[in-house]
């Protein structure tokens, strides 16, 4: 909601100034969004697949589904990526012990 109201100034805003705003304001959000609704269902995500592809539409003034050229992954790939590496960070830093209790790695036997 707050984006929206910031979308109808975007002619004050070069597009370098636009990516970075981008990058460093509303992709945390979804960096966030991704850790904690990892495995809801497709139609709940979709507001924010439509949010994603307006904050690209923000930066580079063109169609959604664009974020290739802003070599941005696309929304699914985001959610992967932080999945994995939050999982490898809590399995080789100094995570909180009931977060390393839920990972543990799995050793295959040997015959």
């Amino acid at each position: 909601p707050v984006f929206y109201k910031h979308y109808r100034s975007i002619n004050c805003f070069d597009p370098a100034a636009r990516k970075r705003i981008a990058t460093q304001l509303l992709l945390p959000i979804f960096d966030y969004a991704d850790l904690i609704y990892p495995n809801s269902a497709s139609t709940c995500l979709h507001s924010l697949h439509v949010i994603y592809n307006s904050v690209c539409r923000f930066v580079l003034r063109c169609p959604f589904r664009t974020h290739h050229c802003l070599s941005w992954y696309s929304l699914k790939a985001r959610c992967q990526l932080h999945w994995l590496l939050f999982i490898f960070k809590c399995t080789h830093s100094d995570f909180p012990s009931y977060l390393k209790a839920l990972l543990v790695p799995v050793v295959p036997d040997r015959c």
